[in-house]
């Protein structure tokens, strides 16, 4: 128990850690990779952080879990890829190859978030797929008029360019549809829930921006 507590301390402070670093170093203007460091450290440290906690703790159904390493290792792919080409060029011809492994991390991460509705609650559930339903209801039709109308009239950017930027936002409403559908869901509610429900919510606000 104390052993999993450090080592909760221990991610936690190096979270925090990157993000004043990350903030600082932007200030004091270095350059450019220097900057993206701490950022880069959390972002290739995550899927191995969840893959050691899962074959620590082994919970009964792992798939979900090794999924989502999967996926963290996808996304860490595509950060190096969209850092690497801002550091070379600055210039994204969409769509780029880190744009590729964005798409394929979203599939992941959906995928593992589908294995633990079905395995938190079982059966159709259809109070909370009601519920789940009016959610993307709402959040499609602001998602179409502040982003994709404005996004899809762009007379300005190629077809390729238009395709890529509106499958961010519907992908971002997906996560946020099964975010939803998790959290009220039947079943037991744990720190565990609760922390995957919050890194969904941060990376949807994130994407958001």
């Amino acid at each position: 128990m104390r052993r999993d507590r450090w080592a909760e301390s221990a991610w936690l402070s190096a979270l925090v850690i990157s993000i004043v670093l990350r903030v600082v170093l932007d200030r004091a203007g270095y350059d450019y990779l220097v900057i993206v460091a701490p950022y880069m450290l959390v972002s290739f440290a995550t899927p191995f952080v969840i893959l050691a906690g899962t074959l620590r703790h082994r919970p009964p159904h792992r798939a979900g879990w090794f999924l989502m390493v999967a996926a963290q290792l996808f996304y860490a792919a595509a950060d190096t890829l969209t850092v690497l080409d801002d550091w070379l060029s600055g210039e994204f011809l969409e769509p780029t190859p880190a744009d590729l492994l964005y798409f394929a991390y979203y599939l992941l991460i959906a995928s593992a978030v589908l294995l633990f509705i079905r395995r938190r609650s079982p059966g159709w559930d259809m109070p909370s797929m009601i519920d789940a339903l009016i959610v993307a209801v709402s959040a499609g039709l602001i998602t179409w008029v502040f982003v994709l109308q404005p996004l899809t009239s762009n007379s300005e950017l190629p077809l390729p360019a238009k395709l890529t930027q509106s499958a961010y936002p519907v992908l971002d409403l997906m996560l946020l549809i099964l975010a939803v559908r998790l959290a009220i869901g039947t079943g037991t509610r744990g720190s565990v829930l609760y922390l995957l429900l919050g890194s969904l919510v941060l990376m949807l606000g994130v994407a958001g921006r």
